[in-house]
């Protein structure tokens, strides 16, 4: 089992996503360091909003990188770090929006890049 350092302000973990849902944002995942293999726990929607009703989950399967307060697993945030396809494609700031000003959209609560349909 994971001991964190005590002096640590936050615990960034890898995690498997066990469900997901895009109509609720809900988010359920295993972090095999922490909880062991069989127990499962919900991501927080702190910081992750919908786009036009549809939230941005990871898929079933997914591994991905979370993060959390304290040792107790308070709240455990998804560190999203790229763009994300949507129902319309990649969402998110186009290039041009960044050259000098600030991106126009957030999807999922992170800026993302539109990388031209790839």
């Amino acid at each position: 089992m994971y001991t964190p350092d005590q002096y640590s302000l936050t615990f960034t973990q890898r995690a498997l996503v066990t469900y997901s849902n895009s109509a609720t944002g809900e988010i359920k995942v295993k972090i095999p360091s922490v909880l062991g293999s069989t127990s499962e726990i919900f991501i927080s929607k702190v910081g992750r909003q919908a786009n036009s009703g549809v939230w941005s989950v990871p898929t079933v399967g997914s591994q991905i990188v979370v993060s959390y307060d304290d040792q107790h697993l308070t709240n455990v945030f998804w560190m999203q770090t790229d763009a994300v396809a949507g129902p319309q494609g990649l969402q998110g700031a186009s290039i041009a929006d960044l050259d000098g000003g600030t991106p126009s959209s957030i999807y999922g609560g992170i800026t993302s890049i539109d990388c031209g349909g790839v």
